[in-house]
């Protein structure tokens, strides 16, 4: 952790989200925690086992307000807004949903339209676009239907997604996500960037 805020110091960034898996461990849970105010961010955002979020879900609580965390649960094979609103249960103020655009599209959702739907439980937001998605499955994100392009290149309407946020009122934070097997993102990356900048700005 020392090292890491040396680094994010001499660079001048800052963490918005720390990226997690919440175990079923209330201890490791509590590491987690621990880590990210160490690192300087408010929200934790990821996926979790199956429990956390129902008979652990008192514990992670007291966990995220004794280190005044919010975890954000980061959708991924749900097929339906009911469906990521059942995951994360009753409305509170230290759990609610990192929006992942991407699987919105893999997942077959009008992703503009998923995104007004759950704007309120918003507390991070994954901006992904992809291709088509294709039915299979495999080891690799492009046998899953997840295969991810530039922001604006791909299927989801990420600029809707965009204005839908802030149409709602969001103020967070918004984090690029693109992860090729085959090539470098980062040229990519600025192209998203910069469009990103633009649907902000208009």
């Amino acid at each position: 952790i020392k090292e890491a805020r040396r680094l994010l110091d001499a660079h001048g960034l800052v963490v918005g989200s720390l990226a997690v898996w919440l175990p079923e461990d209330q201890q490791e849970i509590g590491k987690i925690c621990r880590m990210a105010r160490a690192l300087g961010t408010s929200i934790i955002g990821g996926g979790c086992g199956p429990s956390v979020l129902t008979s652990l879900r008192e514990p992670l609580l007291q966990l995220l307000d004794e280190y005044d965390l919010v975890f954000g649960y980061e959708n991924h094979p749900e097929k339906s807004t009911r469906e990521i609103l059942e995951k994360l249960g009753p409305a509170d103020n230290r759990i609610g949903l990192a929006l992942d655009t991407g699987w919105l599209g893999t997942q077959g959702l009008d992703a503009a339209v998923a995104t007004r739907e759950l704007a309120p439980r918003i507390v991070y937001v994954h901006l992904k676009d992809i291709h088509a998605p294709q039915k299979g499955t495999g080891p690799t994100l492009k046998d899953m239907g997840h295969e991810t392009c530039a922001l604006g290149d791909g299927v989801v309407p990420v600029e809707e997604c965009v204005r839908e946020l802030l149409k709602a009122g969001y103020t967070g934070g918004f984090c690029i996500e693109h992860e090729p097997e085959d090539h470098d993102p980062m040229p990519e990356v600025v192209t998203s960037l910069k469009r990103l900048q633009i649907w902000l700005e208009n």
